[in-house]
């Protein structure tokens, strides 16, 4: 599960289905398995991915700094089963957190800007594995955004997609993190393989 680690941060790959806080209904939660850490980077219960967690509250201001000036970059890769128009472009909404994320189309009372960045790796006979890259950090963004254009995230329930996955995950997932010198890759879960995505990859 830890795949970095230095005197500061461990960067972890959290499975789909453990929390990301403490949950009182699961104990098997990020803060359970590291107690005493800072999440620096969050991911949803469902999704799957690398984080960022401070070892201790010094290096937990120093992390959150980097991570509010920019500096953290992260790449995401998702499974989704309609292609967006384009290949590769720029989504600009604005989400207002509410029970979910609900998109806007321009500024309304309540919300904040949302962009994000993707591109169209390869595609199997009916699904296609995208890269995302986010330039800012609403609620559920990636879901919203995407499934604001018609093309909702494989498992992804909440955001309009018709059906769960065999184990339950949305399938996306922080494959990238990077900052300073330290650069931490991880493989696109095997799950995904029976959808033919990655086969399509290689």
């Amino acid at each position: 599960m830890v795949v970095f680690e230095n005197e500061e941060v461990y960067i972890i790959c959290k499975p789909p289905g453990m929390s990301a806080q403490e949950d009182l209904t699961d104990g098997d939660a990020v803060p359970a398995r590291f107690p005493g850490t800072h999440c620096i980077t969050r991911l949803d219960k469902r999704v799957s991915g690398l984080m960022i967690l401070a070892k201790e509250a010094a290096a937990a201001r120093k992390w959150s700094r980097y991570l509010q000036e920019g500096a953290i970059r992260k790449v995401y890769h998702c499974v989704v089963a309609r292609r967006p128009e384009a290949d590769s472009g720029e989504l600009v909404h604005w989400i207002r957190k509410e029970a979910k994320a609900r998109v806007f189309n321009r500024e309304e009372k309540g919300s904040k800007p949302a962009v994000l960045h993707y591109r169209v790796l390869c595609s199997s006979e009916r699904y296609h594995l995208l890269e995302i890259q986010i330039a800012t950090g609403r609620f559920h963004q990636i879901r919203a955004q995407l499934a604001a254009i018609g093309s909702p995230i494989v498992g992804d329930l909440r955001y309009g997609y018709k059906r769960s996955s065999p184990d339950g995950s949305i399938f996306l997932c922080c494959t990238q993190v990077s900052v300073q010198d330290i650069s931490v890759e991880i493989p696109l879960p095997g799950e995904w393989e029976r959808y033919g995505v990655l086969q399509k990859l290689s």
